[in-house]
């Protein structure tokens, strides 16, 4: 999981990040693993006029991702944005992945199958019946 600790190591302890900033790299998906991440670390730390690094110091897919799922509005309530954003891809991934039925998935996420249906309705996560 990605945290200051990691953060830390892939910069050398220079840099410490905003909220804002560690949450677009929690929804960032870095194709490119941890190369991508420690080569966008680094960007950001250039970018920075000191040690804090923000949203707009990191590279340019991080912010449109970070901007797609937290609109400006939205902000100050960056833990319901990321808790929203993990919810989605968990049950996206449970959809497509998991090899279970809808009830078993709905069971093992400890919920009922219409709340299941609720959810993925909620946050546009195409299913069948």
């Amino acid at each position: 999981m990605l945290n200051q600790a990691v953060v830390e190591s892939l910069t050398g302890g220079e840099a410490q990040l905003t909220v804002a900033a560690m949450v677009a790299l929690m929804l960032y998906p870095w194709p490119g693993g941890e190369a991508e991440l420690r080569e966008g670390l680094a960007e950001a730390r250039r970018q920075a006029a000191g040690r804090r690094i923000d949203v707009g110091h990191l590279p340019r897919p991080v912010q449109e991702v970070f901007r797609a799922a937290v609109p400006p509005g939205e902000r100050p309530n960056l833990l319901e944005c990321l808790s929203r954003q993990a919810e989605a891809a968990l049950l996206a991934w449970g959809i497509q992945h998991s090899g279970l039925s809808r009830e078993a998935l709905a069971r093992e996420l400890g919920i009922t199958r219409s709340a299941l249906y609720k959810k993925l309705q909620r946050l546009g996560i195409p299913y069948r019946r």
